[in-house]
Formats: C-alpha cells, structure tokens, sequence
C-alpha cells in the first residue's frame, strides 16, 4: 500500500521548550510522508533579514530527515490589516493545494492539528483524507471572554474532526460529550535525551546546597504559589530551584492569579534560586541535580485538572522522586508519586523521599512508568486508530 501524506499544522515554534509538536512529527515521519506547514505563521523578507532566531527555525525544518517543509510567505505586505493577512491566507492555501497537487497528485491527506489559536484554519479543511485533533491536555482560559472563545472554537473543532486524541483522562470525559471517536494515548516524552544524561550534573547545580527541591518548566499561572511560599519560606533548610522563564503572552491570566505578586515574595526568599528557561538538551543536566522533583500545580484550575505535565515523565525516566498535586493524570501513579494537598502535605512527602536516599527498586519502578509514555508509544498507538 502507497504511503500515506500527513500534513501537521503546527502552531507553536519548532523548539517551543514543550515540544509536543515536534516530537509527533518527528515519529509520525518514522512512518510515512510528513509535510510541515505552518499556514497562519506568515515569513516575510524582514523575518528572514532581521529575526535571527526564525532563520534558524525556517534553516532547521528543511534540514530535518524525512519532512518536507512548506512556509507561509508573506506575500503582500503590512500585515497588521486584517483584510491583507485574510488575502495572504487565500494565497498561500491556493499555492499550498497547488504545491500538493503537483506533488502527490490526487491522494488525499491526513491533516493533522493541534489546539490551533485561528478559526481561519477552517478553510483548510474539507479535501482531507482523515481529520486529526491532537488535543494535548485540556483547553481553557481563566479569564472569562477568552475562555468563551476557546471553547467556542474548541467543540467547533471536535466535532468536525475523524480522530480526537487526548493524553488526559480528565480531558477525554469531556471530549466524549462531543466525539466518540476519541482515544487516550500516553504522553510523550524523548526518554532518550533524559536517560543518556543521568549523570551529569550541570556546575551551577553543585554550588546550591543540598537537599534541592525543583521545579522544571513555565513560571505561570498554572503553579499553587500559596503551597510553594509556604512551604519555602518554613523549611529554609532546604534549597529550592526553578528552571524555566515565565511565558510572557498570557498577561491576562497572569493578572488573574496576581504571578507578580506571587514571584517576588518568593524571589525574596533566601533559599531560592531562579535559574532561568535552559536549551531542552541541557535539562537532563539540571534534573540530575535534583532530589526530589515537585509539580505543585493549581487544581482548581479546568486546564490543571485535565493536563498530564510531560516534565512528570522526564523527571521519572531519570528515576527522580516526584511530589504532585492531585492531577488526574498523575494521581493514578501513586503511591510511586507522592500526591499532596497543601505545603504541609508537600513537606511531609519530601522528608520521606530524603529519607530514603537513593532507592533502587523505585528509582527501577519510576523508569517503567516513563518507558510506558515514549513518544514511539504514543505514535504508535494513535498511528494505529488512523491508518486503519
């Protein structure tokens, strides 16, 4: 049988630090044909003279093994109008099914998208072979006129798709009310960048007292900063360490949960230490000096309550102790992973991971959990609902 033409729409950048897109396309390009066009995310001659870091992104896609890269140009100019940006969507789509044509003649494609931010992809669709919803997670907003519009455009898009697929137990409960076709598959996680680099303690690491409590990812709204300044500010014997930036195109979110506030308490405090967003290579080495790794997420957040945290795999595939909140998605985990409520739970769960010093029987039973979630597993898994 012919292979099949898989055209992935991503909407993040190609080294986004959660590279859910990246990876799902790398290993679905394992398997057969994969373009890569990003339609709404438009390059014109200024991009490709003065923004160095979408050169390198536009250089690095064409350079990938086994994927054809297919830009959007910006091929009229000032696209601040929304009636240009419109045209140019029309003339890309237009050169786009003029390119594909030409290519792979009348073979319908599997179109493959995630939690696109644009309505206008909708044009798009209708001469696709098979429909993908790659739904990572669940999808809300905490402030009220966003969050409409998501959902709005969310159920718009779950009900068109064939195929939904969600990491999140909690998240596949609601998908259900608006597509049967939707299946849980594993997270997701490059088990070999976090495996191969164990022992590698990165410098700046071994300068930090020790115990080190850490957390690896997005400085935001998502974090429980209650728990998290409770718990620093009693237990000053113990280091605690963040590794990420906080997202800056989320303001009003950040509003909402008051994150400045929030981060300069904690930056107050002596014990802590922001190291700042690192290369995703170069995480493994940070992790490695960790002793027990936190995810104190918000629960009473929608997009909390239904999310599976990637970092949760990446901190077990290197045999770390994990404290959580009690997210759906982690909580069936335990008690490998520790759940807590509040800091006074968190305190009592890390003393007895520090107790225990290094265990290999669990450190061996954290790694199965990780190894159940590579992304080949996960591919896989969804490879085999669409090619049918």
């Amino acid at each position: 049988m012919a292979k099949e033409v898989v055209v992935v729409f991503p909407h993040l950048p190609w080294d986004f630090p959660c590279d859910f897109i990246k990876q799902t396309t790398l290993e679905l390009a394992k398997k057969t044909t994969v373009i890569v066009y990003n339609s709404l995310d438009f390059l014109s001659l200024k991009n490709l003279i003065f923004d160095k870091s979408r050169r390198k992104e536009w250089a690095s896609l064409f350079k990938e093994k086994g994927l054809i890269y297919f830009p959007s140009l910006a091929i009229i100019p000032l696209q601040r109008f929304s009636w240009i940006r419109s045209l140019n969507i029309s003339i890309n789509r237009l050169f786009f099914r003029l390119f594909y044509l030409l290519k792979f003649g009348f073979k319908k494609p599997i179109f493959w998208f995630f939690c696109y931010p644009s309505e206008e992809l909708k044009g798009y669709f209708g001469w696709e072979k098979i429909l993908v919803y790659d739904r990572v997670d669940q999808i809300s907003s905490l402030d009220i006129r966003d969050n409409q519009k998501i959902e709005r455009r969310d159920k718009e898009f779950l009900k068109i798709a064939d195929i939904v697929f969600t990491n999140s137990p909690y998240a596949l409960k609601y998908i259900k009310n608006y597509n049967e076709s939707s299946f849980l598959v594993p997270c997701g996680c490059d088990l070999s960048l976090f495996s191969i680099r164990k022992s590698k303690i990165i410098s700046a690491m071994r300068k930090i007292s020790r115990p080190i409590l850490g957390f690896v990812g997005g400085i935001d709204h998502r974090l429980n900063f209650q728990i998290l300044y409770s718990l620093i500010k009693k237990r000053k014997d113990w280091s605690f360490v963040f590794i990420g930036d906080a997202f800056i195109n989320d303001s009003s979110q950040f509003k909402i949960t008051c994150l400045s506030y929030w981060l300069e308490r904690i930056k107050g405090l002596n014990n802590v230490h922001f190291l700042g967003r690192k290369p995703k290579d170069k995480i493994p080495n940070f992790i490695a000096g960790l002793d027990v790794c936190l995810i104190p997420y918000d629960i009473s957040q929608e997009f909390v309550k239904g999310c599976n945290p990637m970092k949760l795999y990446e901190y077990l595939v290197m045999g770390k102790a994990v404290v959580s909140t009690p997210i759906e998605a982690i909580r069936k985990y335990s008690p490998i992973i520790k759940i807590a409520n509040n800091a006074v739970g968190f305190e009592r769960e890390i003393e007895k991971f520090l107790k225990e010093s290094h265990n290999k029987r669990k450190e061996e039973k954290r790694k199965k959990i990780a190894l159940r979630n590579s992304w080949e597993k996960k591919i896989e898994k969804m490879w085999e609902k669409v090619s049918i």
